[in-house]
């Protein structure tokens, strides 16, 4: 079943088998993060949409799309989760980020300014951009 999600792209277009083996041996800020996937018995995924629940014409993206507002809100669900005893870590399959939630505010704040850095360039650049462009004159 999971082989068969992450063949039809549904852990992110990144995710390749052996992630979290990966993740596991590069969990440099968190020792413990080498050994306590092993004891995993499932995992969540967290999945946000515009368009669930909307029509066929509905846009992939709003006007005012903000993907820092987008990430902190995630972040506060991961920690919620988090704080559940019955969750081990974080882990990201794009990315093959494993965590804590010790470790995940100073890489929020890292993509933070990142990210406010380089939003001017992801509105200049993105695809959505050209996709209204091309809406807009023709």
């Amino acid at each position: 079943m999971t082989f068969g999600a992450w063949s039809m792209g549904h852990f992110g277009p990144l995710a390749f088998p052996g992630g979290l083996a990966r993740a596991r041996q590069h969990v440099w800020l968190w020792e413990a993060g080498r050994t306590v996937p092993e004891g995993h018995r499932g995992f969540i995924r967290i999945r946000m949409s515009y368009v669930f629940g909307t029509g066929q014409d509905a846009r992939v993206l709003p006007e005012n799309y903000q993907p820092l507002a987008e990430m902190m809100f995630l972040s506060r669900v991961v920690r919620a989760l988090l704080n559940m005893s019955s969750v081990l870590c974080y882990f990201n399959p794009n990315g093959e980020v494993l965590a804590r939630w010790r470790g995940i505010p100073g890489y929020l704040g890292r993509m933070r300014k990142t990210t406010e850095n380089s939003a001017a360039f992801m509105d200049e650049h993105s695809p959505f951009q050209s996709q209204r462009a091309i809406r807009a004159h023709g």
